[in-house]
Parts: C-alpha cells; sequence; structure tokens
C-alpha cells in the first residue's frame, strides 16, 4: 500500500471506531472498543505525516533545487501541531460553552448534547476531511521515484 493510502486508511479506521464510541452509549465494552478502533486508526494517521516529511523535502529540492529540511520539519511538524491542538482546545471549548457546559456542575441535557457534539461529531467530521489531503498527496507519491532518480543525478 501507499503511504498515502495508508494515511487515509488510518483517519478512515479513526471515524470508524469514533462511530463505535457514539452508538455505544453507556455500554462501557462497547465504548472500550471504539476507543481501542479509533486509537489504532489515530496512531497510523498521526504517524504517516513524519513518514513522508522526507518524501516533502525532497519533492521541494526537485522542484526548486533547495533542500529545506530543517524549516520544513519544524513548521511541518512543531508548528502546525501546536497550532492544530490550540485550535481544536479553543473549538471544543466555544462549542461546550455556546450550549451552556459549566465544569465542575451536573450538566443540563443541553450541554451533555454539546458535549457529545464536541466528542464526537467534531472529530469524525475532522478526521473524515482529512482523509481527503491523505488522497490528494497519492498524485505526488506516484513521482517519487523520478524526484529520488533525479535527485541521485544532480547530487553526484
Amino acid at each position: 500500500m501507499s503511504k498515502s493510502h495508508i494515511w487515509a486508511m488510518g483517519l478512515a479506521i479513526a471515524v470508524l471506531g469514533q462511530f463505535v464510541i457514539m452508538f455505544s452509549g453507556l455500554n462501557a465494552a462497547g465504548a472500550i472498543i471504539g476507543w481501542l478502533i479509533a486509537n489504532v486508526g489515530s496512531g497510523i494517521a498521526v504517524s504517516m505525516p513524519f513518514a513522508m516529511l522526507g518524501s516533502a523535502v525532497d519533492y521541494g529540492e526537485w522542484k526548486n533545487g533547495v533542500n529545506a529540511a530543517g524549516i520544513l520539519t519544524t513548521i511541518g511538524s512543531a508548528f502546525c501541531m501546536s497550532m492544530g491542538m490550540g485550535f481544536a482546545g479553543a473549538l471544543n471549548g466555544k462549542i461546550m460553552s455556546a450550549f451552556g457546559y459549566v465544569a465542575n456542575h451536573s450538566q443540563t441535557l443541553h450541554a451533555l448534547s454539546g458535549i457529545k457534539l464536541s466528542f464526537n461529531w467534531v472529530t469524525i467530521i475532522m478526521y473524515a476531511v482529512a482523509i481527503i489531503p491523505a488522497l490528494l498527496y497519492f498524485r505526488y507519491e506516484k513521482m517519487e521515484g523520478k524526484i529520488t532518480a533525479d535527485l541521485s543525478k544532480t547530487r553526484a
């Protein structure tokens, strides 16, 4: 399987796991099984960009003649991950606040709906949307052999 297809498959498995969690309701065994499925998929999906980063650096060098491994690693992993975590926390906080969530208190049915929306649907939607760039990457992945051969000639 290609790296892009493994990445998309991991995201799809994470979506499946989130659905299992959501539909298990108060069934602890179902929630645990869904959690395990979601975490296996998420683990695959989260690790794949790191496996693909070297190919992106090679593509940039092939396309522009500049090997920008340091800046791409810094921006691609550290900065983007920090921004993503900040965005996710803010989004979930806004959703739960809009539904009347109050920390350390019994929650209203409306607040519980916000928690379910935030925990289940936002996660499912974000994983599903992330499948799009994973599949779009395949176009560039098919060029890796040519890129590697061209760079070998250039570097020699």
